[in-house]
Protein backbone atom coordinates (compact mmCIF):
# COMPACT_ATOMS: atom_id res chain seq x y z
CA UNK A 1 0.00 0.00 0.00
CA UNK A 2 1.76 3.39 -1.07
CA UNK A 3 2.34 5.78 1.42
CA UNK A 4 0.24 9.08 1.75
CA UNK A 5 2.53 11.61 0.32
CA UNK A 6 4.34 14.36 2.89
CA UNK A 7 6.27 16.63 0.96
CA UNK A 8 6.17 19.91 0.52
CA UNK A 9 3.65 21.79 -0.88
CA UNK A 10 4.71 23.54 -4.10
CA UNK A 11 1.75 26.42 -3.72
CA UNK A 12 3.21 29.94 -2.86
CA UNK A 13 -0.24 30.52 -0.21
CA UNK A 14 0.90 27.30 1.47
CA UNK A 15 4.99 28.05 1.25
CA UNK A 16 3.92 32.06 2.17
CA UNK A 17 2.42 30.68 6.00
CA UNK A 18 6.13 28.64 6.85
CA UNK A 19 4.00 25.27 6.61
CA UNK A 20 5.84 22.71 5.49
CA UNK A 21 4.03 19.65 4.74
CA UNK A 22 0.71 19.28 3.59
CA UNK A 23 -0.37 17.30 7.02
CA UNK A 24 0.41 20.42 8.10
CA UNK A 25 -2.26 21.61 6.77
CA UNK A 26 -5.51 22.82 9.24
CA UNK A 27 -8.14 21.87 6.46
CA UNK A 28 -8.32 18.77 3.68
CA UNK A 29 -5.80 18.75 0.98
CA UNK A 30 -5.41 16.76 -1.93
CA UNK A 31 -3.96 16.74 -5.33
CA UNK A 32 -4.93 14.87 -9.26
CA UNK A 33 -2.97 14.60 -12.31
CA UNK A 34 -4.49 15.31 -15.35
CA UNK A 35 -6.92 12.11 -15.71
CA UNK A 36 -8.02 13.56 -11.77
CA UNK A 37 -6.43 10.40 -10.02
CA UNK A 38 -5.66 11.58 -6.77
CA UNK A 39 -1.73 11.19 -6.00
CA UNK A 40 -1.10 13.15 -3.04
CA UNK A 41 -3.17 13.83 0.21
CA UNK A 42 -2.58 14.49 3.90
CA UNK A 43 -3.85 12.91 6.88
CA UNK A 44 -6.92 15.06 7.09
CA UNK A 45 -7.78 14.10 4.06
CA UNK A 46 -7.62 10.60 4.24
CA UNK A 47 -9.66 10.30 7.04
CA UNK A 48 -12.72 12.08 6.44
CA UNK A 49 -13.67 9.43 3.72
CA UNK A 50 -15.13 6.07 4.70
CA UNK A 51 -13.24 3.23 5.75
CA UNK A 52 -14.61 0.76 2.58
CA UNK A 53 -12.53 3.29 0.07
CA UNK A 54 -9.23 2.48 1.41
CA UNK A 55 -6.33 4.57 0.37
CA UNK A 56 -7.09 7.15 -1.43
CA UNK A 57 -4.44 7.51 -3.49
CA UNK A 58 -4.72 6.18 -6.71
CA UNK A 59 -8.58 6.59 -6.87
CA UNK A 60 -10.57 8.79 -9.03
CA UNK A 61 -11.45 12.42 -7.29
CA UNK A 62 -15.08 11.89 -8.32
CA UNK A 63 -15.30 8.83 -6.31
CA UNK A 64 -15.74 10.77 -3.05
CA UNK A 65 -18.76 12.56 -3.61
CA UNK A 66 -22.21 10.93 -3.78
CA UNK A 67 -23.57 8.97 -7.01
CA UNK A 68 -25.56 11.70 -8.19
CA UNK A 69 -22.91 14.61 -8.38
CA UNK A 70 -20.18 11.87 -10.18
CA UNK A 71 -20.83 12.67 -13.89
CA UNK A 72 -21.49 16.44 -13.29
CA UNK A 73 -17.90 16.71 -11.31
CA UNK A 74 -15.69 14.47 -13.89
CA UNK A 75 -17.52 16.67 -16.51
CA UNK A 76 -16.58 19.77 -15.05
CA UNK A 77 -12.78 18.75 -13.91
CA UNK A 78 -12.34 17.69 -17.77
CA UNK A 79 -13.75 21.13 -19.37
CA UNK A 80 -11.18 22.59 -16.59
CA UNK A 81 -8.21 20.45 -17.28
CA UNK A 82 -8.77 21.64 -21.20
CA UNK A 83 -9.29 25.41 -20.44
CA UNK A 84 -6.48 25.39 -17.51
CA UNK A 85 -8.90 28.41 -15.64
CA UNK A 86 -8.97 27.87 -12.47
CA UNK A 87 -12.72 26.41 -11.12
CA UNK A 88 -14.83 28.32 -9.09
CA UNK A 89 -15.51 27.24 -5.37
CA UNK A 90 -18.47 24.54 -5.64
CA UNK A 91 -20.10 22.49 -2.83
CA UNK A 92 -20.52 18.89 -3.18
CA UNK A 93 -21.62 16.15 -1.03
CA UNK A 94 -19.58 13.83 0.49
CA UNK A 95 -19.81 10.57 2.16
CA UNK A 96 -18.54 10.08 5.68
CA UNK A 97 -17.00 7.19 7.99
CA UNK A 98 -19.90 7.57 9.60
CA UNK A 99 -21.86 6.28 6.16
CA UNK A 100 -23.76 9.31 5.88
CA UNK A 101 -22.58 12.21 3.59
CA UNK A 102 -21.86 15.69 4.40
CA UNK A 103 -21.28 18.83 2.72
CA UNK A 104 -18.07 20.26 1.86
CA UNK A 105 -16.70 23.27 0.39
CA UNK A 106 -13.85 22.75 -2.74
CA UNK A 107 -11.09 25.57 -3.01
CA UNK A 108 -9.55 24.39 -6.29
CA UNK A 109 -6.32 25.56 -7.93
CA UNK A 110 -5.04 24.26 -11.59
CA UNK A 111 -1.37 22.93 -11.66
CA UNK A 112 0.87 23.69 -14.39
CA UNK A 113 3.41 22.11 -15.66
CA UNK A 114 6.64 23.84 -17.07
CA UNK A 115 4.97 25.10 -20.46
CA UNK A 116 1.88 26.33 -18.58
CA UNK A 117 -0.45 22.87 -19.80
CA UNK A 118 -2.29 21.81 -16.94
CA UNK A 119 -0.75 18.83 -15.44
CA UNK A 120 -3.49 18.27 -12.83
CA UNK A 121 -5.20 20.11 -9.82
CA UNK A 122 -4.99 21.01 -5.98
CA UNK A 123 -7.80 20.74 -3.76
CA UNK A 124 -8.39 22.03 -0.37
CA UNK A 125 -11.88 21.01 1.52
CA UNK A 126 -13.19 21.83 4.43
CA UNK A 127 -16.95 20.39 6.02
CA UNK A 128 -19.32 23.33 6.40
CA UNK A 129 -22.52 21.13 6.86
CA UNK A 130 -23.45 22.94 10.10
CA UNK A 131 -22.97 26.27 8.45
CA UNK A 132 -25.26 25.64 5.25
CA UNK A 133 -28.14 24.15 7.43
CA UNK A 134 -28.13 27.35 9.53
CA UNK A 135 -27.88 29.15 6.17
CA UNK A 136 -31.33 27.03 5.37
CA UNK A 137 -32.71 27.38 8.44
CA UNK A 138 -32.37 31.38 7.94
CA UNK A 139 -33.32 31.46 4.45
CA UNK A 140 -36.67 29.52 5.21
CA UNK A 141 -37.24 32.19 8.32
CA UNK A 142 -37.09 34.90 5.98
CA UNK A 143 -39.32 33.07 3.26
CA UNK A 144 -41.95 32.56 6.18
CA UNK A 145 -41.86 36.36 7.50
CA UNK A 146 -41.73 37.04 4.09
CA UNK A 147 -44.89 35.47 3.19
CA UNK A 148 -46.76 37.15 6.25
CA UNK A 149 -45.77 40.32 5.68
CA UNK A 150 -47.01 39.61 2.37
CA UNK A 151 -50.23 38.59 3.59
CA UNK A 152 -50.98 42.09 5.15
CA UNK A 153 -52.82 44.97 4.20
CA UNK A 154 -50.65 47.54 5.45
CA UNK A 155 -47.59 48.38 3.35
CA UNK A 156 -44.49 47.34 5.09
CA UNK A 157 -40.81 49.22 3.88
CA UNK A 158 -37.91 47.88 5.56
CA UNK A 159 -34.34 50.17 5.78
CA UNK A 160 -31.29 49.53 7.21
CA UNK A 161 -29.39 52.28 9.20
CA UNK A 162 -28.30 54.63 6.31
CA UNK A 163 -31.84 54.17 5.15
CA UNK A 164 -31.72 52.14 2.21
CA UNK A 165 -34.73 49.65 1.52
CA UNK A 166 -33.93 46.10 1.74
CA UNK A 167 -37.64 44.61 2.24
CA UNK A 168 -40.66 45.35 0.87
CA UNK A 169 -43.58 43.59 0.43
CA UNK A 170 -46.88 43.32 -1.84
CA UNK A 171 -48.67 46.06 0.03
CA UNK A 172 -46.18 48.70 -0.46
CA UNK A 173 -45.58 47.78 -4.55
CA UNK A 174 -49.34 48.75 -4.88
CA UNK A 175 -49.34 52.08 -2.76
CA UNK A 176 -46.05 53.15 -3.76
CA UNK A 177 -46.08 52.22 -7.78
CA UNK A 178 -42.56 51.18 -7.20
CA UNK A 179 -41.97 47.62 -8.21
CA UNK A 180 -40.02 45.89 -5.47
CA UNK A 181 -36.98 45.32 -7.34
CA UNK A 182 -36.72 49.24 -7.69
CA UNK A 183 -37.09 49.92 -4.25
CA UNK A 184 -35.14 47.72 -3.14
CA UNK A 185 -31.85 50.05 -4.84
CA UNK A 186 -33.36 53.20 -3.44
CA UNK A 187 -33.10 55.19 -0.09
CA UNK A 188 -36.30 55.42 1.42
CA UNK A 189 -36.31 59.47 1.08
CA UNK A 190 -36.57 58.51 -2.78
CA UNK A 191 -38.62 55.68 -3.14
CA UNK A 192 -41.30 57.39 -0.96
CA UNK A 193 -40.06 60.96 -0.56
CA UNK A 194 -42.24 62.61 2.60
CA UNK A 195 -44.21 66.05 1.47
CA UNK A 196 -45.51 66.49 4.66
CA UNK A 197 -46.17 64.94 8.52
CA UNK A 198 -48.14 65.48 11.44
CA UNK A 199 -47.18 63.49 14.31
CA UNK A 200 -50.06 62.15 16.73
CA UNK A 201 -47.25 61.16 19.23
CA UNK A 202 -45.30 64.81 19.41
CA UNK A 203 -42.02 63.21 17.68
CA UNK A 204 -40.99 65.25 14.54
CA UNK A 205 -39.69 62.75 11.92
CA UNK A 206 -36.25 62.52 11.39
CA UNK A 207 -33.42 59.65 10.72
CA UNK A 208 -31.54 60.24 13.96
CA UNK A 209 -35.33 59.35 16.03
CA UNK A 210 -36.45 56.17 13.92
CA UNK A 211 -33.27 55.00 14.96
CA UNK A 212 -34.09 55.50 18.93
CA UNK A 213 -37.42 55.05 19.20
CA UNK A 214 -41.05 54.51 17.72
CA UNK A 215 -43.30 57.53 15.48
CA UNK A 216 -46.55 57.73 14.01
CA UNK A 217 -48.81 60.09 12.03
CA UNK A 218 -49.98 60.85 9.26
CA UNK A 219 -47.78 61.80 6.08
CA UNK A 220 -48.36 62.88 3.47
CA UNK A 221 -45.70 61.38 0.12
CA UNK A 222 -45.77 60.93 -3.78
CA UNK A 223 -45.80 57.61 -5.22
CA UNK A 224 -43.75 56.56 -8.02
CA UNK A 225 -46.17 58.51 -10.60
CA UNK A 226 -45.60 61.31 -8.23
CA UNK A 227 -49.36 61.57 -6.72
CA UNK A 228 -49.75 62.69 -3.19
CA UNK A 229 -51.02 59.93 -0.90
CA UNK A 230 -51.80 60.66 2.81
CA UNK A 231 -51.09 57.34 4.86
CA UNK A 232 -51.04 56.53 8.59
CA UNK A 233 -47.45 56.35 9.10
CA UNK A 234 -45.80 53.89 12.22
CA UNK A 235 -42.02 53.33 12.15
CA UNK A 236 -40.11 51.21 14.97
CA UNK A 237 -36.18 50.59 15.21
CA UNK A 238 -35.00 46.64 14.86
CA UNK A 239 -32.74 45.53 17.32
CA UNK A 240 -30.26 42.89 16.82
CA UNK A 241 -30.98 41.04 20.82
CA UNK A 242 -27.44 39.49 20.71
CA UNK A 243 -25.49 42.54 20.18
CA UNK A 244 -28.09 45.10 21.68
CA UNK A 245 -28.11 47.29 18.76
CA UNK A 246 -30.40 48.70 15.99
CA UNK A 247 -29.86 47.56 12.19
CA UNK A 248 -32.81 48.95 10.61
CA UNK A 249 -36.45 50.34 10.73
CA UNK A 250 -39.53 49.09 10.00
CA UNK A 251 -42.18 51.52 8.38
CA UNK A 252 -45.80 50.58 8.59
CA UNK A 253 -48.24 52.27 6.12
CA UNK A 254 -51.58 52.33 6.10
CA UNK A 255 -53.37 54.49 3.03
CA UNK A 256 -55.99 57.22 4.16
CA UNK A 257 -57.09 58.10 0.59
CA UNK A 258 -56.64 57.33 -2.01
CA UNK A 259 -54.01 59.53 -4.98
CA UNK A 260 -55.25 63.08 -5.21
Amino acid sequence: MPMIETALVPHPAVASNGIDSIDDLPVAYLECDVNGIINRCNKMAQEIHRSELGELLGKEIWDLVVHDQKESSRNAYFAVMKTGVNPPITYRAMYTPSGGFRTFRFDRNVILDANGTPSGMRVIFFDVTERQLELERERKARMWLESISDSMNEAVIVTDVLGFIRFVNAAAEELTGWNINDLKHMTIEKGMPILTYAPSDGVPLNHRLLLERRCAGVATLLNRNRQQIRVHLSTSPIIDQAESSTIGVVNVMRLVDGPE
